[in-house]
């Protein structure tokens, strides 16, 4: 747990020295979200500015700018797992991770350029999709604003 404590620390202290403010947000509400909808982070760890909305997954940009965005989900063992990112509800990229050999969570990055008000938010994009999550392998969803 400690190392995940400090990982995660040494993590959101990067992010505050890059931008002018960040959030962070990890356990999932729905570990088998449907296919459509948002991943729904439920624990805000960082809010700074309040950007992040907890009850529908999105992330609106107070100004506009370039943001990253960065996290990981952990596929449950044996299981394809297929996600978009969108943008304003169009999808931008996708991807599918798979594991067969164990539980392992896999990162992913976005950077894009953003108007004020525009909403970004991870996407479930197939109907058979599920997370896995224990004390040591954790969902998470994290921004910041350059």
């Amino acid at each position: 747990m400690l190392k995940k404590s400090v990982s995660s620390a040494i993590f959101l202290c990067f992010l505050y020295q890059i931008g002018t403010g960040m959030f962070t947000a990890s356990y999932p509400t729905n570990l088998t979200p449907s296919s459509g909808t948002n991943f729904i982070f439920g624990v805000v760890v960082v809010n700074d500015g309040s950007w992040y909305n907890n009850t529908t997954g999105e992330f609106t940009a107070p100004l506009s700018g370039n943001y990253l965005f960065t996290g990981a989900l952990c596929p449950q063992r044996s299981t394809s797992f297929y996600f978009g990112i969108t943008l304003n509800g169009v999808e931008q990229t996708r991807a599918e991770y798979f594991e067969s050999d164990g539980h392992v969570c896999h990162s992913y990055t976005s950077v894009l350029q953003l108007n004020a008000n525009d909403k970004f938010a991870i996407k479930s994009v197939h109907p058979y999709n599920e997370l896995f999550e224990d004390h040591s392998r954790w969902n998470i969803f994290s921004g910041v604003k350059r």
